[in-house]
């Protein structure tokens, strides 16, 4: 997952301004990373950009997109793919 590339996407997708899509991306990339160096703890599927982006559709629409990630963050446990 490149962390420009999705930057770009969350800006087009949720219409956010772009220091809002970098913040996203980062933790995003960050969530990535952490799970790449250890795999066991992460029990839902693969991180890509298309799976972080249909996560962030599942928040409240009134949700600004840093808004929407901490909502999916918070409710990793409900949808599936948590940190453990």
């Amino acid at each position: 997952m490149n962390q420009a590339q999705l930057e770009k996407q969350l800006t087009e997708e949720f219409g956010c301004s772009q220091s809002d899509g970098r913040v996203v991306a980062r933790k995003a990339t960050a969530l990535k990373e952490r799970v790449n160096s250890n795999p066991d703890s992460w029990d839902g599927p693969k991180i890509d950009s298309e799976y972080v982006i249909s996560r962030l559709k599942m928040a409240p629409k009134q949700h600004s997109v840093i808004g929407k990630w901490n909502w999916w963050a918070g409710s990793m446990n409900y949808f599936g793919g948590k940190p453990r």
